[in-house]
């Protein structure tokens, strides 16, 4: 239970942008409940309401729930109007704090995919396809923090910089293709502490 607790105290930092004494639901249920949901392989906020209705007598107890479970439309509407940097920052900062509670190592992986079906519209008559960069957690099968690759030349390895900045990255194995593991990128997770493992290409063997 002090997980979830530790959740709680979390999520209950970011500050809520509904006018305040007329909602029935208090911010930190409504994320808990989101959080909780997407853990446990909800796809979409109809699931997760769903999940939510399947655990309400549990929910009660974790989140002081009272009365029904909030709809879909309000999960989605009130997840819309947070900030996501400060969700993403309380969320990183609990999932560090349950791995000291569970004393456990992880192997996290970084990646960069193009979206499929999303699209970003760089001006009224051009639109790029969608690309993020992904620290996973192998173990765990989470992702911890996401960045859009937008910067010039190679912007999956600017944003994978980014990200190992954003997470405590110290004891952990960092894994990931030969494109992004560059010689820059490798000394910045040494001098972090980490260990890396990545495959290299004969045409980058010199820069190393």
């Amino acid at each position: 239970m002090s997980i979830f607790l530790d959740l709680k105290s979390k999520l209950s930092k970011i500050k809520d942008p509904r006018v305040l004494n007329r909602s029935v639901y208090n911010l930190e249920q409504i994320l808990v409940i989101v959080v909780l949901g997407i853990i446990s392989g909800c796809d979409s906020f109809v699931e997760i309401e769903c999940w939510a209705n399947c655990k309400k007598k549990w929910l009660r107890k974790v989140v002081n729930l009272v009365g029904n479970v909030p709809s879909h439309d309000t999960l989605s509407r009130v997840m819309s109007l947070i900030e996501p940097c400060h969700f993403e920052n309380a969320f990183i900062s609990w999932v560090h704090k349950t791995r000291k509670i569970l004393n456990k190592e992880m192997v996290l992986g970084i990646d960069g995919k193009c979206a499929r079906g999303a699209s970003v519209m760089v001006n009224p008559k051009v639109c790029k396809k969608l690309n993020l960069v992904s620290v996973f957690s192998t173990d765990d099968h989470l992702v911890l923090a996401q960045r859009r690759a937008t910067s010039t030349g190679r912007p999956e390895v600017f944003s994978a910089n980014e990200l190992i900045d954003l997470i405590n990255i110290r004891g952990m194995t960092i894994i990931g293709d030969a494109g992004i593991g560059t010689s820059s990128f490798i000394k910045k997770i040494v001098t972090k502490e980490s260990d890396y493992f990545f495959p290299l290409k004969k045409k980058f063997k010199k820069n190393l």
